[in-house]
């Protein structure tokens, strides 16, 4: 089977092997978004200045990516750095990231008010490329409210089987064995007869 799988594998893919070795492989833009401000912690009337970085690790150009940056509830986005708009609370830029650069673009903002319940507040930065998004966070501790870095506690592990489960399972398998060896004797005396 498996000569014969491979043998049909084989011309397969010698006829769709290129029929220019030298046209050079194709290039694309390999990107990567992050967001910082710089602290773990935010409590209101800080003002805190964010770094959104777009990495393209890839062979060509990032070309005309929309960036946004959006602040986290409760905080007024105040300045979007360089070539950036504001508008509806947020951040916005189209840029191009060369092969192997980094753009880096800045936004300000303030916090407000702290929203009701939450640990932490979390900004958002996207990019998009060709309907693709993609999105980094940075998340600030508030003082007083719960660990954001909290995990939960794994649930209490299950009760193993009681005594008398235990013995009711030894019960059915000694019951099957008696079934089986006594199916066993009927057999070997009915071919004696």
């Amino acid at each position: 089977m498996w000569t014969v799988l491979m043998s049909a594998l084989v011309p397969a893919a010698v006829l769709t092997a290129p029929v220019h070795p030298s046209t050079p492989p194709k290039t694309s833009a390999a990107l990567v978004v992050a967001v910082s401000d710089g602290v773990g912690e935010a409590k209101v009337g800080d003002r805190l200045a964010y770094t959104v970085s777009v990495r393209n690790d890839g062979t060509a150009p990032g070309n005309r990516l929309a960036v946004t940056f959006t602040p986290p509830a409760g905080m007024t986005l105040t300045a979007a750095g360089a070539q950036g708009s504001v508008a509806a609370g947020g951040a916005r830029w189209t840029v191009t990231v060369p092969a192997a650069r980094t753009v880096t673009l800045t936004a300000s903002a303030r916090v407000d008010t702290l929203p009701d319940g939450a640990k932490g507040l979390a900004a958002i930065a996207c990019l998009t490329e060709a309907g693709q998004r993609l999105c980094a966070t940075d998340i600030d501790q508030i003082p007083g409210r719960d660990d954001i870095h909290a995990t939960a506690e794994a649930a209490p592990a299950a009760k193993t089987a009681t005594g008398w489960v235990r013995l009711a399972t030894l019960a059915g398998i000694a019951a099957v064995a008696l079934v089986v060896a006594g199916a066993t004797v009927l057999r070997r005396r009915r071919r004696t007869r």
